[in-house]
Order: C-alpha cells, then structure tokens, then sequence
C-alpha cells in the first residue's frame, strides 16, 4: 500500500510532487531552494539593476527598447504596463496564437494594446501542421501537451529578435514568483523531445518554421547577445494588487476567477491530467511559491487549493481539445488513466543538458537567462 503523501510546514507542497522531499524539520526540498536563493522572506527587488540593464540596451540605439509577449492574462499585461508606464519603454509586443487562445484572453490584449497605443503582432502556425502536432502528441499519449506553447513562442522570439534588431526579451515571470516545474511535467523547450513525440504524425521538415534549435538560442544569447530579462526579479510583483491595477486603469477583467492561464482553453484539461497521472497538479505548486514569495499566507493558499485544484474532470475544456485536435475520447484514455508518458519515454536532450548543466548556469550568471534551466538539470 502506497504510503499517505506529506505536506511541508512552510508552504502546501506534499512529497508526491516529482523531486519533492521534506526534511526532519518538515520543511520541503522546494522551499530550501527557494530559501538559498532568496532568503525564508522573498528578496527587497532590486530595480536600479534593470534601469542598468535598460540602460545598456538603449545604447545600442534600437528601434525597440525590449520585446514582450502578451498573453492577456495577469502577468503579461502587468509587464507591459511597467514597460510603458513605469520605465517609458518603447516595446515590440506579441501574442502566440496556439489556437486555443480564449476570446477573454483577446478582449484583454486589446485593451491593453489600444491604451498603450503598442506595435503588437500575432504570431500563428499553419493550423493543419499544428492539429497534426497534436495529434501526434496524443496518439503518442506524450504527457506534455503543452509543448507547442513554449516552442511556438521562443521560436517566434528568435524571428523576431533578428527581424526586427531588438536588443532585449522582457518577460513577466521568474523563479521568484513562479515554481521551476520538474521535467516530468515540463521539458517543453527540448527539440528533439517534441520531434520524437509528434512522429510519424509530423516530420522534421514539417517542424522547421519552429527557429528554437540549440544552434538558434546560442546565435541569438551569445552572437546578437540579446538577454531575457525577467522583471519580477527586479520589482515587487503581488498577484492581487497586480489584478486590482489592471483592472482600474485597462478595464482589464480576470476571465478565470482567480484560476491562472484563463487564457488558454485547454489549460484546466492540462492540469486535469496532470493530477491523474501524478495526484498532484502544477496547481498545488504555483500556490506553493506564492506562499514562499511572501504573496498570500499558508492559509490563504489551502483555502484556494480546494477552490482551484482540478479534481472534477473539466467536461468542456477537454471537448475543445477533441473538437480542434480532431481526436476523440478513447484516444485520451492514458490520460484519464494517468498512464500518460514523459521524457523518460522518448528521445531527449536530458542527458545531454544535465552533463552541461554549467552552461546554463554561467548563462544565468552573464545575465542572459534564469537560473531556472540550471535548477531543472543540474
């Protein structure tokens, strides 16, 4: 008999999470990292050190300051305002259109670019090579579907770095306020990961509008020496206040009721299988670094944990992925069986990655990463 799950003091995590344990003092190994990094109180920010980056990039006499994604949920939209408003930048926005963007996700990204008056663009792949992906991944029963979402974008950051000259990445995230998922859940960056699990549905050649190879991430990094800078590092970053600015000041409108990703309609199918395969979701997590990060108490993070685990199956999100998929429910059966496989399962770069771990973190040292590449693998 499997036996029961434990919960660390400091925050909701539990020893059923991928790489979580919790020491004699009941406190888990995710809440000691963070303890490392940050201090037991998340760090005072430090903003001077991103005017010193900004600084440096403006020399470069760009036509951008910096390029931003927008999603349209909380934390895009924020970065966005501190951008324009708080550091008067002069931004290239962007949203990747994964074809499952939500109409509340598009209704925010139009407030926000009509009254910041941006340059903003929407990113899209061929809509038959995308349904075929995720075909693949499915047949596949590849636990991560979320693949394309961190490849369709980073691959669109490199076209636009290069078109367009742009000498930063600004992102709205970081490892202060996020938690650096364990490869279980999230290797979604690793390519030949994503060739392995899309075939025979996909070929190579079918997959080469995505420009996110090793070879293109290093010319971009080290050749145009284009950094990501993650502002959540350099300023205070508090989810409820966050909400309640964008929402005065944009007519910005929280589409998930307080559930993260509302932008993404397949999101809570996501998480649901997410929890059947490990009993825990990425959910459990999230609040658990907003408890680490000082953002809500321990409290506060147990009462929404029963409000937005999703333990009830989402009916209408996973009909949204069959309907634009074009797969049906019986092809779904690993996932509601939690039978689902990760890159143990296919062709990686894991060990690859891990035996270079060092690069990632002399990448994050220079400035040009977070360290949350070096956590994932060292």
């Amino acid at each position: 008999m499997a036996q029961p799950s434990i919960q660390c003091v400091r925050c909701i995590q539990t020893d059923a999470f991928p790489g979580v344990t919790i020491d004699t003092e009941g406190v888990c190994s995710y809440c000691r990292t963070f303890e490392n990094r940050w201090g037991t109180r998340s760090a005072a920010p430090d903003e001077q050190a991103f005017l010193d980056i900004l600084e440096r990039a403006r020399r470069r006499r760009p036509k951008y300051d910096a390029l931003v994604g927008i999603s349209g949920g909380r934390d895009s939209c924020y970065l966005l305002h501190l951008a324009v408003k708080h550091f008067g930048m002069h931004v290239l926005a962007f949203t990747h259109d994964n074809g499952f963007l939500s109409d509340g996700a598009r209704k925010n990204i139009e407030c926000m670019v009509r009254a910041l008056s941006l340059e903003h663009r929407y990113i899209s792949y061929d809509p038959d090579l995308i349904r075929r992906c995720y075909q693949g991944l499915i047949k596949n029963a590849c636990a991560e579907l979320c693949m394309l979402c961190t490849n369709g974008p980073i691959s669109a950051v490199n076209q636009l770095v290069l078109t367009e000259n742009v000498p930063m990445v600004l992102m709205g995230f970081s490892a202060r306020t996020e938690p650096t998922l364990p490869l279980e859940i999230h290797c979604g960056y690793d390519r030949r990961f994503l060739l392995d699990a899309v075939k025979p549905h996909v070929s190579p050649r079918d997959l080469a509008c995505f420009k996110n190879s090793l070879l293109w991430m290093f010319y971009v990094t080290f050749v145009k020496r284009v950094p990501y800078v993650f502002l959540p590092e350099y300023v205070p970053w508090d989810d409820a206040q966050i909400g309640h600015l964008l929402a005065e000041k944009y007519g910005w409108h929280d589409y998930g009721h307080g559930k993260p990703h509302f932008d993404c309609l397949i999101n809570p199918a996501v998480d649901y299988f997410i929890r059947r395969r490990l009993g825990v979701s990425k959910v459990n997590e999230k609040l658990s670094q907003m408890v680490r990060s000082n953002q809500i108490s321990r409290q506060e993070a147990l009462a929404r944990l029963a409000e937005e685990d999703p333990i009830e199956e989402p009916t209408a999100s996973i009909q949204v992925l069959c309907e634009r998929t074009g797969v049906t429910r019986a092809d779904l059966a690993p996932y509601f069986e939690g039978t689902t496989k990760d890159y143990h399962h296919f062709k990686s770069y894991t060990a690859l990655f891990r035996r270079f771990s060092w690069v990632f973190r002399l990448t994050h040292k220079f400035g040009y990463t977070s360290k949350d590449p070096y956590l994932k693998y060292r």
